[in-house]
């Protein structure tokens, strides 16, 4: 149908129809609207906020000084005539044409719309917008197609099966698409969201319960969105000049971090186990953070734990002056150490450090399970005997034995055994061999031992062959 045609046909018809007559609902305890003249400094600022609110551009000086002596009633006169104005039914045409056709409107259609926004509700000219054959085009050419595309454009949600059911056989039976676009623009459902809107738009906030509830009374009651808009314009939290943004608190309580000593690895290194330490007086997690760290490895924000594998370019930035991080509540404190990276050839551990089955003590040991034995269990406090053998994380064997017995508890534990293993031996049975993957904190610590460098991460293989 020709655009012209239809949009002539469309306007003898309103000009025929009877028009109902609606009293101006009056109004509530909520809606009164106090005495007052606004400030002139806190005027200026209110009649910029007015005017882009309504039409996106700042006053003129003229219209600043008529808003800035204003009383609120007349803040309410003044709201409402802007809502009359050419200019915002203009912007208000291409933004119901921008929602409901994807596109601005043409002259000729703006010029008919803005023409009708000047004595019509927003609400009345959008239904007969989305009433178009080209709206109906868009949404499928299909009677349920076009109810499916009211929901999508004025309800922002998927259509529910009864709605669907429920309009289009209202169209079918002869309804106009018109009078449905009306319903959804008149349900309490889009006189939610356009509250929402308004309180956005203006106040930028959402709506309390209380006055959500009266808005939307207030839009039953015959208002309209330009009187809605008007409104909460006039209402004094909205000409309120802005609170000054409250002074950030001071980071309460105390983080202390501790690097690792300095380390050197070569290219192709596996890590694991490399921990940073901290202690907070805070009540929140800890996280922890780290620059400059060898390419190929990481840490893990929440242990604080450094691990992966040193890229082969390692050597080349080396040595790397490494700063760690711990934060706990917006108090940070960092520290730093030195990790050198060489192209030494790197001797590799016949076992993976990173594949699946590797479990992670609290203490930050992590063990393995390659055999699980079947005899009886060692235990904290209890003797064992085992043979093992111990690797630094480059491959090489710093220590072996066979039959070693030592006792596994804390402060009564075979001289030289390290905690790792009373972290991790307990549990094993007689037959079993377990891999120990032990920080250096759970070994000898930042102190070289033998032919153990200081930080040094340890892994061991152990067979336990007896317990007693």
């Amino acid at each position: 149908m020709n655009i012209f045609r239809w949009l002539n046909s469309l306007n003898a018809r309103r000009a025929a129809a009877p028009r109902p007559t609606r009293r101006a609902p009056a109004l509530r305890g909520w809606e009164q609207l106090e005495d007052r003249v606004v400030p002139s400094a806190a005027g200026d600022a209110f009649a910029a906020k007015l005017y882009g609110d309504l039409l996106n551009r700042p006053a003129t000086p003229g219209e600043a000084a008529l808003v800035s002596r204003a009383e609120s009633d007349a803040i309410l006169r003044q709201a409402l005539a802007l809502q009359g104005t050419t200019e915002w039914a203009n912007q208000t045409t291409n933004q119901v044409y921008q929602a409901s056709l994807n596109r601005i409107a043409d002259q000729a259609s703006l010029a008919f719309w803005s023409g009708l926004l000047r004595t019509q509700s927003v609400e009345r000219v959008q239904a007969a917008i989305l009433a178009s054959p080209e709206f109906y085009q868009r949404s499928g050419g299909t009677n349920a197609g076009f109810v499916a595309g009211l929901y999508k454009v004025l309800l922002k949600r998927n259509p529910d099966a009864a709605g669907v059911s429920y309009y289009t056989q209202a169209l079918d039976s002869g309804t106009s698409r018109e009078t449905v676009a009306l319903q959804f623009l008149t349900s309490t459902e889009y006189r939610v969201r356009l509250v929402y809107d308004v309180y956005e738009q203006l106040l930028g906030r959402a709506p309390e319960a209380a006055g959500l509830q009266n808005w939307v009374e207030y839009l039953a009651d015959g208002g309209t969105r330009q009187g809605l808009v008007a409104r909460v314009a006039a209402s004094p939290e909205y000409s309120a000049p802005p609170a000054p943004p409250a002074p950030p608190a001071p980071p309460a309580g105390r983080v202390d971090v501790t690097a690792p000593a300095s380390r050197t690895n070569a290219n192709g290194a596996v890590v694991t186990g490399v921990a940073v330490t901290a202690t907070g007086t805070g009540t929140g997690p800890i996280f922890y953070t780290a620059t400059n760290l060898p390419p190929g490895l990481g840490i893990n924000p929440l242990t604080g734990v450094i691990s992966g594998t040193i890229a082969a370019t390692g050597s080349n930035t080396s040595p790397h002056n490494v700063t760690v991080t711990a934060s706990q509540n917006g108090v940070t404190d960092s520290a730093s150490f030195t990790w050198v990276v060489t192209t030494g050839t790197m001797s590799t551990l016949p076992f993976s450090l990173i594949d699946d089955g590797w479990v992670t003590l609290p203490s930050g040991t992590r063990y393995k399970d390659v055999t699980v034995g079947t005899g009886a269990a060692a235990v904290a406090g209890g003797n064992i005997t085992v043979n093992y053998t111990g690797y630094l994380t480059n491959g090489t064997v710093f220590d072996s034995g066979t039959n070693f017995a030592p006792t596994l508890v804390g402060a009564t534990a075979t001289p030289g055994l390290i905690q790792g293993w009373v972290d991790a031996v307990p549990g094993m049975k007689v037959g079993g061999v377990r891999l120990l993957d032990i920080p250096s904190a759970r070994g000898y610590g930042p102190n070289p031992e033998g032919s153990i460098p200081g930080s040094s991460e340890l892994v061991f293989r152990i067979e336990l062959t007896g317990v007693s």
